[in-house]
């Protein structure tokens, strides 16, 4: 996988914010630190580059 810029991690950390306890289930955020970036690098990233490909969230910071 790619790296993101600070700007991309950025817009991917509000967008796993959005719907609160960062989009993570109960068993996966109980599991060890391993598990859960696993789970975020193999599930959530690709889902948020799948839905913004350039990796920005358009129009949320917008005037900052």
């Amino acid at each position: 996988m790619k790296s993101l810029t600070p700007e991309q991690v950025a817009n991917f950390a509000y967008w796993m914010s959005e719907y609160g306890n960062f989009r993570i289930p109960d068993n996966i955020m109980k599991s060890h630190g391993k598990v859960r970036l696993a789970y975020i690098e193999h599930d959530l990233l690709p889902e948020f580059l799948c839905k913004y490909p350039n990796g920005i969230l358009a129009g949320w910071n917008e005037g900052e």
